[in-house]
């Protein structure tokens, strides 16, 4: 499996305990954090009728895990940080969720486990040669439903980070996709693109999109 800086990252302690802290504590990034979760929530809510159990991946601190929860959604959260999954656990209660430590290129779960995935603010950091293998792991394993946020180059906020990529260099290893790109991986992912939901229309560069088997 290629290495990439997301896998190394967040193999730490101190950087896992401070992670929402550094992201969602100024007001905006507590608006981004309530929109995110809002918008993952009402796609969600379209579906529920066939969605109990869903897979949380990467589950980061657990920002998604605990409003899935309070949801009355059955989670599992996963991540290749044990760090990051030990943050996760604190303040939910005993019994209420299932952790595993796992790479998303070989998930350790059997075809069909999950009704959904849900997958927040990962693919932003993945190669894209290594985009459409996680895809076709997370059609494996669940039984029909993937929720995926995306980054798009052509929003305000990702204009603006194409700027400051041009000046500062790739440090930070951030990988948007355009539209086209997006179905032509779907497609050889197998996937259907079901619904697309920018979180703050063309200001935001997230965009949250529902995805099918």
């Amino acid at each position: 499996m290629k290495s990439y800086n997301a896998r190394e990252a967040y193999q730490n302690t101190s950087v896992a305990e401070r992670y929402e802290k550094v992201r969602f504590s100024s007001f905006m990034g507590k608006f981004v954090d309530y929109l995110e979760k809002k918008t993952v929530i009402n796609i969600l809510k379209q579906h529920s009728n066939d969605i109990e159990t869903i897979l949380d991946l990467p589950c980061g601190t657990g920002r998604i895990t605990k409003v899935l929860i309070e949801s009355g959604f059955k989670v599992v959260d996963a991540d290749i940080s044990r760090d990051m999954i030990n943050v996760s656990k604190k303040g939910i209660e005993v019994g209420k969720i299932n952790s595993v430590v796992c790479d998303a290129e070989a998930l350790p779960f059997r075809d069909n486990s999950f009704d959904c995935i849900v997958s927040i603010r990962f693919t932003g950091h993945v190669p894209p040669q290594l985009r459409v293998g996680i895809l076709n792991e997370m059609r494996r394993v669940t039984k029909k439903w993937i929720v995926i946020s995306y980054y798009n180059p052509y929003s305000v906020k990702g204009f603006l980070r194409g700027i400051m990529t041009m000046i500062r260099g790739n440090k930070g290893a951030w990988y948007p996709i355009t539209p086209s790109n997006l179905k032509e991986e779907l497609k050889r992912a197998n996937l259907s693109l079901i619904d697309v939901k920018p979180i703050l229309g063309t200001i935001a560069e997230t965009y949250m999109v529902l995805l099918s088997r």
